[in-house]
């Protein structure tokens, strides 16, 4: 239905005549300016962006809704829903401008006739944690600005973090006691990001996944196979945990040995992919064994 409507426009200044130019601009506010008509965004299923939605705040009214977020100024607030499928989940924000203002946000369980108190709050990319797996949760975005002239455009992702992203997270790969791969692990470098510890000079990388060993032997030896995938040629570098520094070996090779172990010491087996963008998806097995003595 079509509604017509008049604007009225004068000075408040009664004792002189004053003339003034101004540009008048009626905008509509965004399609997800309430709850009710939050814009559902895909959750990945890794920590990178396969799945993004687009938004932008300007001419957004503020929601009936109580904030028990601090700071809890949602005057210019859009609305998102997403399903989970992990525990844990991370709300990133990319592609901000302004980039002078920052996105806050409020996470609520998905019920917009009672919404109750939030679980959780945040600024700029931040994890949510304590999720249930198969709800549904509504998320409420706005800037930080106090000024409703200005709308903060921004990139939302839904991501999953894997749980060997950065080394401390590395998963314990099991060490054979013969020269035989009785014991192996099964792996990937999918949805790997880049690490915030510092690359080695010798052995540097983005998008890096973490695995760790015990050496029960001063010399052991590696085996990786059954790779498949869309990236074969994965750099491996090997770093001992107690100063995680220099790399012992930095190689693409998929059989290797390692030697000069301290025995009962542990370290980590640090994963990069060949691409850069992304996309890769590479699995294998992965073996460890003393070398054959006789």
């Amino acid at each position: 239905m079509r509604l017509q409507g008049y604007i009225r426009i004068y000075s408040i200044n009664i004792t002189e005549v004053y003339f003034s130019n101004f540009t008048l601009c009626l905008t509509s506010p965004p399609i997800n300016d309430e709850c009710e008509n939050a814009i559902t965004v895909q959750t990945n299923q890794t920590s990178a962006c396969q799945y993004y939605i687009d938004g932008n705040t300007k001419s957004a009214s503020q929601s009936n809704v109580i904030s028990t977020c601090s700071p809890n100024n949602f005057k210019d607030d859009i609305w998102y829903r997403f399903v989970a499928t992990s525990t844990i989940h991370e709300i990133k924000f990319t592609n901000l401008s302004p980039t002078v203002f920052t996105p806050i946000f409020e996470v609520f369980n998905d019920n917009c006739d009672s919404l109750g108190n939030s679980v959780a709050c945040g600024s700029s990319t931040s994890d949510l944690n304590n999720l249930i797996i198969g709800n549904s949760y509504l998320v409420r975005i706005c800037s930080n600005t106090t000024s409703l002239e200005y709308g903060l455009s921004f990139r939302l992702c839904i991501n999953t973090p894997i749980l060997n992203d950065e080394y401390n997270g590395a998963f314990l790969i099991p060490v054979n006691e013969i020269d035989s791969c009785i014991l192996t692990y099964s792996g990937s470098i999918f949805g790997g990001t880049t690490s915030s510890y510092p690359s080695s000079t010798s052995c540097a990388g983005v998008l890096d996944v973490w695995y760790k060993f015990v050496a029960t032997e001063s010399i052991l030896k590696f085996k990786f196979f059954n790779l498949a995938g869309n990236d074969l040629s994965i750099q491996k570098a090997v770093i001992p945990a107690i100063s995680l520094q220099s790399a012992l070996i930095c190689t693409t090779s998929n059989e290797f040995l390692l030697q000069s172990l301290t025995i009962g010491s542990t370290y980590y087996v640090r994963l990069f992919p060949e691409l850069t963008n992304g996309t890769q998806n590479t699995i294998f097995d992965i073996c460890i064994t003393p070398i054959d003595s006789a």
